[in-house]
């Protein structure tokens, strides 16, 4: 059980990338509200659901603003 579901998953520098990790996935099914980032798989799973939000991957500032949001 959480407030919120932060996940700010990033692609390394050679590419490598989470597919769609299991957490988001627990995420969802709870309904907790998800702040992650802008990911093509990620934005996939969350769709176009209100308490689900994502950011620019690497931005803290970016992250911080849709946490507090």
């Amino acid at each position: 059980s959480c407030g919120i579901f932060v996940a700010p998953f990033i692609e390394a520098k050679s590419g490598d990338q989470d597919g769609f990790p299991v957490a988001l996935m627990e995420a969802i099914f709870c309904g907790s509200p998800i702040v992650s980032t802008n990911m093509p798989q990620i934005t996939f799973a969350l769709g176009e659901n209100a308490h689900h939000v994502c950011c620019d991957s690497g931005s803290v500032e970016a992250l911080e603003k849709k946490i507090v949001e």
